[in-house]
């Protein structure tokens, strides 16, 4: 339960971060801005769940991770499209393998 918690913080968190985020045709590296906001989005989520099972440090360790590795998955037009599908309680095929994707990244991370 406290992992699944974790793992929707952390997902909601990165959607919620990127509000206001240019649309990109092709892949990118994140702008600074944007890598920063959902790594602080992602810890201010972490230091708020009362079932926070690591320390400080390594809240920012899994963050910073789940920032680093949904950069490499995912392009930031698809992170958009993502939170657009939350915010709507999409439940297409397409919103459940992004599902999947940052569950994958997150218990990726969390293994670290």
């Amino acid at each position: 339960m406290r992992t699944e918690r974790i793992l929707l913080s952390l997902v909601l968190a990165s959607a919620a971060a990127l509000v206001g985020c240019d649309k990109k045709a092709e892949f990118t590296p994140y702008p600074e801005e944007v890598k920063a906001n959902m790594t602080n989005e992602c810890i201010r989520s972490y230091a708020s769940s009362s079932t926070t099972q690591y320390s400080e440090e390594q809240g920012r360790t899994i963050c910073e991770c789940f920032t680093k590795e949904t950069e490499k998955a995912l392009p930031l037009e698809k992170i958009k499209l993502y939170e657009e599908m939350i915010a709507k309680n999409d439940q297409s095929p397409e919103r459940k393998k992004l599902d999947e994707v940052f569950t994958k990244i997150s218990q990726q991370c969390l293994k670290n």
